[in-house]
């Protein structure tokens, strides 16, 4: 963070804005913030929709102050187990915002000449080992939370889907089973999408040895074989944000949408997957 902010100005524009980043970073926390308390909302209407079906096995009591005693206990739990996750999801996006604008606004800096090639490749190698931090210890955790999500969201399409589960569903249960599952599904995308910017901003850093050739004016007074050098240097390099151990490429994600898309529309259209509707 500190080498963002460093490289970062109140005066400039871009990647280089110190405000910019400011704002992008606490559009991240107050996101996670409201996304607790939607999920505790849906928590609630899922207990209200359920009240005199929750049981707690043998410590189920008669009494209705105990058992809202429990219920409230139970939500105190619910509460901060979405802040783990949100702690977790946030920091690994928090990393992966400042290594967006550590590395474009490095490409600004080098186009606009204010930075030598000598020391450009020395905040690469920089950026590769924090690139390889993230993958190695921030990356383990939040592909734990993006399976649990997955593992939930699955569980309640397949609850609204299926016709036995879903026959004694009240109105109430059906808006926060779906209202639980749209939040699941979006913290489970925001990672992703910022794994995906990562994995980009990797992408313009090897195309920055032919945008630095090809602008001959800029680069004048440096010499021809130390242009050719940091054209190699950046054209070998093979950096990409990972989850589950995988590099994650904004078409690859595109790809497989489109054809878990696909197999449930043919699902759907032989009948394998049968809607309430």
């Amino acid at each position: 963070m500190e080498m963002v902010f460093l490289q970062s100005s109140p005066n400039h524009a871009g990647y280089q804005s110190q405000g910019k980043l400011i704002r992008n970073l606490r559009l991240l926390l107050y996101g996670g913030v409201t996304w607790v308390f939607l999920s505790l909302a849906s928590q609630v209407m899922h207990i209200a929709a359920g009240y005199t079906s929750i049981t707690f096995t043998w410590m189920s009591p008669h009494d209705h102050v105990a058992k809202g005693v429990l219920l409230f206990l139970m939500l105190v739990g619910f509460v901060a187990l979405d802040m783990v996750y949100l702690c977790v999801v946030i920091s690994y996006c928090v990393q992966c915002s400042l290594l967006v604008y550590y590395m474009r606004g490095l490409k600004e800096r080098v186009l606009e000449r204010t930075l030598s090639l000598e020391e450009t490749i020395k905040k690469i190698g920089q950026f590769e080992t924090y690139l390889q931090e993230l993958n190695n210890k921030m990356s383990n955790a939040v592909s734990l939370v993006l399976f649990n999500f997955i593992t939930m969201a699955v569980l309640g399409l397949v609850s609204l889907m299926d016709r036995k589960e879903n026959e004694y569903f009240s109105a109430l249960t059906f808006v926060s089973v779906s209202f639980a599952l749209i939040l699941w599904m979006t913290m489970w995308m925001v990672p992703i999408i910022q794994a995906c910017m990562v994995s980009g901003a990797c992408n313009t850093i090897r195309k920055l040895g032919h945008d630095v050739r090809v602008r001959p004016f800029g680069f004048t007074d440096t010499a021809a074989n130390n242009l050719d050098s940091f054209i190699m240097f950046t054209a070998t390099l093979n950096m990409r944000a990972k989850l589950f151990r995988i590099p994650i490429r904004a078409s690859y994600v595109m790809f497989l949408v489109i054809t878990v898309c696909l197999l449930l529309l043919l699902a759907f259209q032989l009948g394998t997957i049968e809607v309430w509707l």
